[in-house]
Protein backbone atom coordinates (compact mmCIF):
# COMPACT_ATOMS: atom_id res chain seq x y z
CA UNK A 1 0.00 0.00 0.00
CA UNK A 2 1.47 3.61 -1.11
CA UNK A 3 0.24 6.32 0.81
CA UNK A 4 -0.43 9.90 -0.86
CA UNK A 5 -1.56 12.86 0.57
CA UNK A 6 -3.40 10.45 3.53
CA UNK A 7 -5.25 8.30 0.82
CA UNK A 8 -4.10 4.75 0.38
CA UNK A 9 -3.89 3.28 -2.73
CA UNK A 10 -3.56 -0.56 -3.52
CA UNK A 11 -0.25 -1.77 -5.38
CA UNK A 12 -0.90 -3.97 -8.80
CA UNK A 13 2.00 -6.91 -9.14
CA UNK A 14 2.59 -6.91 -12.56
CA UNK A 15 1.87 -10.42 -14.19
CA UNK A 16 3.99 -12.58 -15.73
CA UNK A 17 2.87 -13.95 -18.93
CA UNK A 18 4.35 -17.88 -18.67
CA UNK A 19 4.41 -18.71 -22.60
CA UNK A 20 6.83 -15.48 -22.59
CA UNK A 21 8.89 -16.86 -19.60
CA UNK A 22 8.95 -20.78 -21.35
CA UNK A 23 10.40 -18.89 -24.46
CA UNK A 24 12.49 -17.02 -22.85
CA UNK A 25 14.09 -19.70 -20.53
CA UNK A 26 13.96 -22.09 -23.88
CA UNK A 27 16.20 -19.82 -25.95
CA UNK A 28 18.38 -19.37 -23.47
CA UNK A 29 18.70 -22.59 -23.38
CA UNK A 30 19.75 -23.12 -26.74
CA UNK A 31 21.53 -20.61 -27.10
CA UNK A 32 23.64 -21.63 -24.01
CA UNK A 33 23.84 -25.67 -25.04
CA UNK A 34 24.93 -25.05 -29.01
CA UNK A 35 27.75 -25.72 -30.10
CA UNK A 36 28.80 -24.73 -33.22
CA UNK A 37 32.02 -26.33 -33.16
CA UNK A 38 33.65 -23.33 -34.56
CA UNK A 39 37.64 -23.75 -32.69
CA UNK A 40 39.14 -20.91 -34.63
CA UNK A 41 38.13 -17.38 -36.24
CA UNK A 42 39.76 -14.51 -36.66
CA UNK A 43 39.56 -11.56 -39.26
CA UNK A 44 42.36 -9.40 -40.98
CA UNK A 45 42.26 -6.35 -42.83
CA UNK A 46 43.72 -6.11 -46.22
CA UNK A 47 45.60 -3.00 -47.57
CA UNK A 48 43.23 -0.34 -49.45
CA UNK A 49 45.38 0.43 -51.88
CA UNK A 50 45.06 -3.45 -52.96
CA UNK A 51 46.25 -6.76 -51.76
CA UNK A 52 48.99 -8.15 -53.64
CA UNK A 53 50.50 -11.74 -53.49
CA UNK A 54 53.10 -10.14 -51.79
CA UNK A 55 51.25 -9.34 -48.76
CA UNK A 56 50.71 -12.90 -47.37
CA UNK A 57 48.14 -12.80 -44.26
CA UNK A 58 49.13 -14.76 -41.54
CA UNK A 59 46.95 -16.42 -38.59
CA UNK A 60 48.20 -18.00 -36.21
CA UNK A 61 47.01 -20.74 -33.34
CA UNK A 62 47.71 -23.41 -30.72
CA UNK A 63 47.13 -26.94 -31.11
CA UNK A 64 46.85 -29.10 -27.99
CA UNK A 65 46.40 -32.73 -26.86
CA UNK A 66 43.15 -31.81 -24.50
CA UNK A 67 41.73 -28.41 -23.71
CA UNK A 68 42.06 -26.91 -20.34
CA UNK A 69 39.55 -24.85 -18.98
CA UNK A 70 39.20 -21.36 -20.54
CA UNK A 71 41.33 -22.10 -23.72
CA UNK A 72 39.87 -20.61 -26.74
CA UNK A 73 40.87 -20.65 -29.80
CA UNK A 74 42.94 -23.64 -29.26
CA UNK A 75 42.47 -27.07 -31.57
CA UNK A 76 42.77 -30.74 -31.00
CA UNK A 77 45.72 -32.51 -32.07
CA UNK A 78 44.43 -35.48 -34.44
CA UNK A 79 40.81 -33.69 -34.30
CA UNK A 80 39.71 -33.67 -38.26
CA UNK A 81 38.75 -29.64 -39.37
CA UNK A 82 37.09 -27.60 -42.32
CA UNK A 83 37.59 -24.36 -43.09
CA UNK A 84 35.00 -21.10 -43.93
CA UNK A 85 36.49 -17.78 -45.53
CA UNK A 86 34.92 -14.58 -44.69
CA UNK A 87 35.99 -12.06 -46.68
CA UNK A 88 34.28 -8.51 -46.43
CA UNK A 89 34.89 -6.67 -49.95
CA UNK A 90 33.05 -2.96 -51.53
CA UNK A 91 31.54 -2.86 -54.63
CA UNK A 92 35.65 -1.66 -56.28
CA UNK A 93 35.44 -5.47 -56.83
CA UNK A 94 34.10 -6.08 -60.10
CA UNK A 95 35.24 -9.89 -60.88
CA UNK A 96 32.92 -12.99 -60.06
CA UNK A 97 35.96 -14.84 -58.50
CA UNK A 98 38.02 -14.12 -55.48
CA UNK A 99 41.40 -16.45 -56.01
CA UNK A 100 43.17 -16.85 -53.41
CA UNK A 101 45.82 -19.43 -52.11
CA UNK A 102 45.57 -21.21 -48.76
CA UNK A 103 48.24 -22.72 -46.93
CA UNK A 104 48.69 -24.84 -43.76
CA UNK A 105 52.08 -24.30 -42.08
CA UNK A 106 54.17 -24.79 -45.12
CA UNK A 107 53.09 -28.09 -45.99
CA UNK A 108 50.06 -28.30 -47.64
CA UNK A 109 48.16 -25.80 -50.26
CA UNK A 110 44.84 -24.93 -52.63
CA UNK A 111 43.66 -22.55 -54.69
CA UNK A 112 40.13 -21.36 -53.45
CA UNK A 113 38.21 -19.71 -55.78
CA UNK A 114 35.36 -18.03 -53.95
CA UNK A 115 32.13 -16.50 -56.06
CA UNK A 116 30.67 -13.42 -54.87
CA UNK A 117 26.68 -13.65 -54.35
CA UNK A 118 26.65 -9.70 -55.63
CA UNK A 119 22.52 -9.41 -54.33
CA UNK A 120 20.76 -6.42 -56.02
CA UNK A 121 20.39 -4.47 -53.22
CA UNK A 122 23.25 -4.23 -50.93
CA UNK A 123 25.62 -0.85 -49.49
CA UNK A 124 28.94 -0.01 -49.83
CA UNK A 125 30.03 -3.08 -47.80
CA UNK A 126 29.46 -6.60 -48.52
CA UNK A 127 30.68 -9.46 -46.57
CA UNK A 128 29.90 -13.36 -47.63
CA UNK A 129 31.69 -16.91 -46.21
CA UNK A 130 32.75 -19.42 -48.50
CA UNK A 131 33.17 -22.74 -48.04
CA UNK A 132 36.80 -24.24 -48.92
CA UNK A 133 35.22 -27.55 -50.59
CA UNK A 134 36.54 -31.29 -49.55
CA UNK A 135 39.47 -29.41 -47.44
CA UNK A 136 40.04 -31.32 -43.87
CA UNK A 137 42.83 -30.54 -42.23
CA UNK A 138 44.39 -32.85 -39.42
CA UNK A 139 47.52 -32.04 -36.97
CA UNK A 140 49.64 -34.41 -35.62
CA UNK A 141 51.74 -31.63 -33.62
CA UNK A 142 51.21 -29.95 -30.64
CA UNK A 143 52.64 -26.27 -30.88
CA UNK A 144 51.91 -22.91 -33.14
CA UNK A 145 50.15 -23.60 -36.34
CA UNK A 146 50.16 -21.51 -39.14
CA UNK A 147 47.90 -20.40 -42.11
CA UNK A 148 49.08 -18.25 -44.91
CA UNK A 149 46.06 -16.78 -47.68
CA UNK A 150 47.46 -14.77 -50.57
CA UNK A 151 45.84 -13.59 -53.55
CA UNK A 152 47.08 -15.01 -57.08
CA UNK A 153 46.87 -11.85 -58.47
CA UNK A 154 46.82 -8.02 -57.35
CA UNK A 155 42.88 -7.26 -55.58
CA UNK A 156 41.03 -4.37 -54.89
CA UNK A 157 38.18 -3.43 -53.32
CA UNK A 158 38.93 -6.39 -50.62
CA UNK A 159 38.72 -5.19 -47.68
CA UNK A 160 39.56 -8.11 -44.94
CA UNK A 161 39.19 -11.81 -44.89
CA UNK A 162 38.47 -14.18 -41.75
CA UNK A 163 39.44 -17.56 -40.80
CA UNK A 164 37.11 -20.06 -39.30
CA UNK A 165 38.24 -23.68 -38.49
CA UNK A 166 35.68 -26.00 -37.48
CA UNK A 167 35.34 -29.48 -35.79
CA UNK A 168 34.37 -32.02 -38.69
Amino acid sequence: MISHQGTTMPTKKPKINKLALWLALFSFMTVACADDDVAFSHVTDVPLCGWLPSDTLLFEFHVVNSPTKGDYDKLLRNQYYGMMLNIRYTDDYQYSVIPLHVRFDNMRQVLVCPQPSRPATWGALMQEEFSVPDFYQTFADTGIHHIMIYPDTVLSGICSVGVELQRK
